[in-house]
């Protein structure tokens, strides 16, 4: 597949997130760490146990999932590393993640330091977590591809009352809470 991008006048560019010796590569998300403190206390079910990264130092509630680090730095650092090595059309940036890269992806539109950066994103298995649906600070597009019976994240099961978040009912040790697809969607199209 890159070969065939390439031939067709693409480059593609892969990153690896941060990690420690024990833990997951991860992208650092609105409300993955900093639990609790999100629109309903803790980001994820009462039941549901993360393994603090070690880079985050203190955890405050057993919710926080992903590294501290400031992935976004990360990410500036490779985009102005191709930008000062490769004649690249700034009108045609994407980002593409899949997951917790998925997730990322909403943080990369939104961050002062990307958003104007970027053509579009794409999310694949990744909606903003409950209390953190903000759209894009700058146009841009969006494709968003979710599963309907994925139950790691789910774009539509279990909905709220109020209709606007979902829980990973992946297993007991997760249940992070999320936004529908749909209140997603509709906030995108409300800021753009």
């Amino acid at each position: 597949m890159c070969d065939d991008l390439h031939d067709a006048g693409f480059m593609v560019m892969a990153m690896t997130g941060i990690g420690a010796p024990n833990n997951n590569n991860s992208w650092r998300l609105s409300g993955s760490v900093g639990s609790p403190g999100g629109p309903t206390g803790r980001m994820c079910n009462i039941d549901a146990y993360f393994d603090c990264y070690a880079d985050c130092g203190h955890c405050e509630d057993s919710c926080w999932w992903t590294t501290c680090q400031d992935s976004i730095a990360q990410t500036v650092e490779m985009i102005d590393y191709v930008l000062d090595n490769f004649c690249i059309d700034l009108s045609r940036i994407w980002s593409l993640g899949c997951s917790n890269g998925g997730i990322y992806q909403f943080e990369l539109a939104r961050d002062y330091r990307t958003h104007n950066l970027l053509a579009g994103v794409v999310s694949m298995v990744g909606i903003p977590l409950y209390g953190h649906n903000y759209g894009p600070s700058s146009p841009m597009h969006f494709l968003g591809i979710w599963g309907l019976n994925d139950a790691t994240v789910p774009p539509k099961a279990g909905v709220a009352d109020d209709g606007s978040f979902i829980s990973d009912r992946s297993s007991q040790k997760q249940g992070r809470l999320y936004q529908t697809a749909e209140s997603t969607t509709a906030k995108w199209a409300e800021v753009l």
